[in-house]
């Protein structure tokens, strides 16, 4: 029996060892820009296969996901980022 995708979104399907293995990469990108345990990292992004890997990534690691919506104006995106204390912009 296979096992149910991790993540199925317009079509394209994610895999649990595919996932795990995208979100391995990007905990050592985070562990390479002093991502600890309560930095918040925001992610600006379009709906997509990316949002998991952020999610579980920066959950493994103990920090913040601040999502950010594309929709949003650029007064809006910095007092968000500036409000949050962001340490890190993740765009695209």
């Amino acid at each position: 029996m296979d096992a149910p995708p991790a993540v199925e979104f317009e079509g394209a399907v994610l895999g649990w060892s595919t996932l795990a293995a995208r979100v391995a990469v990007t905990s050592r990108w985070l562990d390479d820009r002093g991502i600890v345990p309560g930095s918040v990292v925001a992610v600006l992004a379009e709906n997509s296969l990316v949002w998991p890997r952020w999610l579980h990534a920066l959950a493994e690691r103990g920090a913040t996901l601040l999502a950010l919506n594309l929709r949003s104006t650029a007064e809006e995106l910095g007092f968000q980022l500036l409000d949050a204390g962001t340490a890190w912009l993740v765009a695209g």
